[in-house]
């Protein structure tokens, strides 16, 4: 049996989905609506992960912190002004870009 490359990214990314399942609601419960049932909060998380390579984020730090911010504070929260300018600048790379925002403390 051969396995793809783009299969062990699935399997990778499902890993990192229950894993971000749990840190969220052992950490972050209180700000997941209370009827977020466990379905739910999977498939926002794998929509976060998405949304996280999107904005080019490989370290799974960085990618963490976006699921985080993508279930706590929306869906759109990275269109936000500030997110989407901090998320696009130039000067660094994408990882280090989340780091920053991050860092900062906003969120």
């Amino acid at each position: 049996m051969i396995i793809r490359e783009e299969q062990m990214q699935v399997m990778a990314d499902e890993d990192f989905a229950r894993y971000m399942c749990n840190v969220l609601r052992e950490k972050f419960s209180s700000q997941i609506p209370q009827e977020t049932d466990d379905d739910a909060l999977k498939e926002n998380v794998r929509e976060g992960i998405k949304g996280a390579r999107r904005h080019e984020l490989t370290w799974r730090s960085t990618i963490g912190a976006f699921v985080i911010l993508y279930v706590t504070k929306g869906r759109d929260f990275d269109q936000r002004p500030e997110v989407k300018e901090a998320l696009s600048d130039p000067a660094f790379p994408p990882d280090e870009r989340m780091k920053k925002l991050v860092k900062k403390g906003k969120y």
